[in-house]
């Protein structure tokens, strides 16, 4: 099979184009509608490659080669290319933020109920941990678009909306990043214990004594446990790994966990805080792995809590779903 990444994207761009823009407007939402997630993926399709791969950059207007011209004719010309994805960028950090201009990471759509009652409003609007981690990817690829097409521009007006969209990515750039470190979350447990018990009953295989599995286990992830005392702020703080029979599982959770100290002095770049320790089994939710946008998809169906499914990311090893549940999702 021979494998063409070039033409592949070319044919990403003429798609998502063809999919997008119809009647002059950019058109959100893929199969599960819009929401913050797969609508920034509908738009990293065209601004990843055109601000990671030189030869698909569309930010340098005379020098826009033919083939992304071709695939983007939709959008205009090398000149209004540009102007429209900044156009569509900005109504992107605009509609994912609240009315005091704070950004919001709400999984909306990403979300789906087993039963016919549906989700409540409050748990369609809660904060997701995969909002926050594909918002730092499209807030650091529209700043990088911006500061290279300001070079080109010299229209006062263009010029101040791009100084706007940069601003826009930047304040939800501060937000998602504060979401993740609000987010992840370190249990220590000693090796005696029930969680300590489960995760050498799963780490070893080889029959060896329990001493020497946690031994080996540490030495392993010596440079974690060292980098555990550089964490100075969000939820993955701990200071209670030191002990030669101290186990640890660590990871981000479906959101923000419960208790995660603030991080900052800025109200408006905190996310909303979920439940890490609620007990309550939320609603079972349907979860697409992968870009809707993509013509390869896994859907997967968990407890948001993760322990009841191993093929969710934030399962406990140790067993022990009270420290990685985002009650609420």
């Amino acid at each position: 099979m021979r494998i063409e990444p070039r033409q592949h994207l070319l044919e990403t761009w003429k798609a998502t184009v063809a999919t997008s823009w119809r009647d002059g407007t950019w058109q959100w939402g893929g199969r599960d509608g819009a929401n913050s997630i797969s609508d920034a993926e509908q738009l990293l399709c065209i601004l990843l490659p055109a601000t990671q791969v030189t030869p698909f950059a569309v930010d340098r207007p005379n020098t826009t080669a033919d083939e992304m011209l071709t695939a983007l004719a939709p959008l205009g010309d090398e000149r209004t290319i540009p102007v429209r994805l900044v156009e569509v960028a900005t109504d992107y950090f605009e509609r994912y933020r609240d009315e005091s201009g704070r950004p919001t990471f709400a999984g909306d759509g990403y979300y789906s109920a087993e039963d016919d009652e549906g989700l409540t409003d409050t748990q369609l609007g809660r904060d997701i941990v995969d909002s926050f981690a594909v918002s730092v990817t499209l807030a650091l690829s529209t700043i990088g678009f911006v500061r290279i097409f300001r070079q080109s521009v010299t229209r006062v007006d263009l010029r101040e909306r791009l100084r706007r969209l940069e601003r826009l990515a930047s304040t939800r750039l501060t937000a998602a990043m504060v979401g993740l470190l609000r987010s992840f979350s370190t249990h220590v447990f000693e090796a005696g214990s029930e969680p300590g018990r489960t995760l050498i009953a799963t780490l070893n295989r080889a029959g060896l004594p329990s001493k020497q599995v946690v031994a080996q286990f540490r030495e392993a992830l010596r440079e974690t446990i060292a980098s555990f005392g550089e964490v100075l702020i969000g939820s993955g703080q701990t200071s209670q790994v030191e002990g030669a029979d101290r186990l640890f599982e660590c990871g981000w959770s479906w959101g923000v966990v419960k208790d995660a100290p603030a991080v900052g002095s800025s109200r408006r770049a905190t996310p909303a805080t979920t439940s890490a320790t609620s007990r309550t089994a939320p609603p079972r939710t349907s979860r697409t792995c992968t870009s809707p946008w993509s013509p390869s998809t896994r859907s997967r169906t968990c407890s948001p809590s993760g322990h009841a499914c191993s093929a969710c990311s934030t399962r406990s090893n140790s067993g022990s779903p009270e420290h990685f549940s985002c009650g609420g999702t």
